[in-house]
């Protein structure tokens, strides 16, 4: 059942209009923290910039935003917000700004700085945690290496507190690559560089999504193979800086794998796949858990039924996975002949049979895609940042 609906709108003219709200929902010490993006009426969809993050706390059986996150000084389109991570102490919060650089967007004649050497590489700004649950801003990561537009910080997650942070493959010119930051008598350096392994090609994609469980990081490359049939890398950066495993289709017997959206939990990891299906279900995921020998072997795949709502399952499209080991959530787009519908699946991580035990329907004027799915003890968050009748998005 539904608990509860987070709009903007219950939150007051404070926090400003903004056109999307939840890209990203993570969950610290009893607090929701909601990434918000703010849009003025002069502004182009490619100028949007994610403002901050907003921190959500139950008071009187109410969530009331109690502060607010942003950086000291933000470039326009640096879309920061859209990615964070929460470090497992709960005392830093890393907010990537990855930007998407105007130049390469807009004539040159609507922007006098388009024909100048402007760098806008992508970053991370480091928050830590105050006594009054919001962050102050200790440092303004980047890229040993940084390029203009190069992405930097689209993705990130937390190995222990070591703080992960991906530069993808543009698929064009540039390889992927996954930068290791620690703190250094008082101050944030990089301590490790993951290069994409040999004999990688750079259209297969190297760090298009990263995640990890605390232990052990998971590189995704989705474009790997003749059918990009995908793959995931496995590290323990605490001793190296190689894989020590690599997941994908030859173990999961998937056609066409995609490796995002990607969920790691302690010795599980789930993530969607575009696979072809004959049978009476179709696969829309795939899970690998860990043996004892620290093998990861395929489990069962995450599918759904062929046939739903009195009508034929033409596809089915995962948009958002969570792992929480003994549960998977994930949101599911559905294709049927005459129209498209969203659910909310469940799939029990010890079960026999790879079917959700649960199928909730949602909004279908709601746009989850470029939303999240989190656990939360045993509540699930889901956010959807951006519903047409509100104007905004909802978590």
């Amino acid at each position: 059942n539904v608990i509860d609906t987070l709009s903007l709108d219950q939150f007051g003219p404070s926090l400003g209009s903004a056109s999307q709200f939840g890209y990203q929902v993570q969950e610290s010490e009893g607090r929701i923290f909601c990434s918000v993006t703010a849009k003025s009426e002069t502004q182009t969809s490619f100028e949007e910039s994610v403002r901050g993050v907003v921190v959500l706390e139950n008071v009187g059986n109410s969530w009331q935003p109690t502060q607010w996150i942003a950086p000291e000084f933000e470039e326009p389109g640096s879309l920061f917000g859209n990615e964070f991570a929460i470090s497992p102490s709960g005392q830093f919060i890393a907010v990537g700004a990855a930007g998407v650089g105007r130049c390469n967007l807009r004539p040159a004649s609507d922007d006098p700085d388009c024909g100048l050497d402007i760098q806008r590489p992508g970053s991370v700004v480091l928050f830590e945690q105050n006594l009054q649950g919001g962050g102050d801003e200790v440092a303004v990561l980047r890229h040993p290496d940084p390029v203009d537009r190069d992405q930097f910080g689209h993705a990130l997650c937390w190995v222990g507190e070591t703080l992960a942070v991906a530069r993808r493959s543009n698929r064009y010119d540039r390889d992927g690559s996954v930068v290791l930051f620690e703190e250094v008598s008082s101050s944030w350096e990089p301590v490790g560089v993951i290069q994409a392994p040999e004999q990688t090609l750079i259209s297969d994609g190297f760090a298009w999504d990263i995640d990890s469980d605390g232990d052990v990081l998971a590189i995704g490359q989705p474009f790997v193979g003749l059918q990009d049939e995908g793959q995931i890398l496995l590290y323990d950066v605490s001793s190296s800086l190689d894989p020590f495993d690599a997941v994908g289709p030859e173990r999961s017997g998937a056609t066409v794998q995609v490796v995002e959206p990607l969920a790691v939990h302690d010795h599980s990891i789930s993530v969607a796949t575009r696979e072809e299906s004959l049978g009476e279900h179709l696969n829309v995921g795939r899970r690998f858990v860990a043996t004892e020998a620290s093998d990861w072997v395929p489990d069962l795949p995450l599918q759904f039924p062929r046939s739903f709502s009195g009508a034929a399952v033409e596809r089915a499209t995962l948009q958002s996975l969570a792992d929480r080991g003994d549960l998977v959530a994930g949101v599911a787009q559905i294709q049927l002949p005459t129209n498209s519908e969203q659910y909310l699946c469940l799939w029990s991580g010890d079960a026999s049979s790879s079917l959700p035990i649960q199928v909730l329907s949602l909004d279908d004027a709601a746009s989850y895609r470029e939303g999240s799915v989190q656990f939360l003890g045993q509540d699930v968050f889901l956010s959807a940042p951006w519903i047409p009748s509100l104007n905004s998005g909802a978590v």
